[in-house]
């Protein structure tokens, strides 16, 4: 039989030596039974309970396994990184007796390309356009929340998804 006390885990042998350092050679050994130990805070836990809380359990692996089904359909990461994440997830599914988690490998970004930016006359023929769109206020609101970043494609989709005009119409004009 195991025992609990405070966190710690005990075997019978163990609880009984704790208590005799405390008693000194007051008690035999073998009058310590399960209810004094009780009376001790050492609480009786079958075995089987105690060697599943040490390990991972299915609910720990899920959340781990959830956690990266992201990246099989991530753009900007690497094939290498994808393939190593996979084979993470196998290790982790392969092994429901492990002590813990292994540690995700570090994931690789592939090379961005640089989008082409917007010049300053750009920027203010933007900024400076006259239309009588309502939804023209709330482009320029939200450009503005994100700080006016000169993007050419994050301009034009902003453009496109408030006020339904197309960049090179505004940028033509100049």
């Amino acid at each position: 039989m195991i025992y609990r006390k405070e966190g710690g885990i005990y075997s019978r042998s163990g609880a009984i030596d704790t208590i005799l350092a405390q008693l000194g050679s007051v008690v035999q050994p073998s009058h310590i039974d399960d209810d004094t130990l009780a009376l001790y805070g050492f609480i009786a836990v079958p075995e089987k309970v105690v060697s599943n809380q040490t390990g991972v359990n299915r609910e720990d692996r899920k959340k781990a396994l959830a956690s990266v089904d992201w990246v099989s359909n991530a753009k900007h990461l690497t094939k290498a990184t994808k393939d190593a994440v996979e084979a993470w997830r196998q290790v982790v599914r392969d092994c429901p007796d492990c002590a813990a988690i292994p540690p995700l490998p570090r994931l690789v970004a592939t090379k961005t390309k640089t989008a082409p930016s917007l010049n300053e006359s750009e920027i203010d023929a933007i900024k400076n356009h006259v239309t009588k769109d309502e939804d023209w206020l709330l482009f320029l609101q939200v450009w503005k929340d994100l700080g006016f970043p000169n993007s050419k494609n994050i301009v034009a989709n902003l453009l496109l998804a408030y006020t339904k005009v197309k960049l090179d119409e505004i940028i033509g004009s100049i």
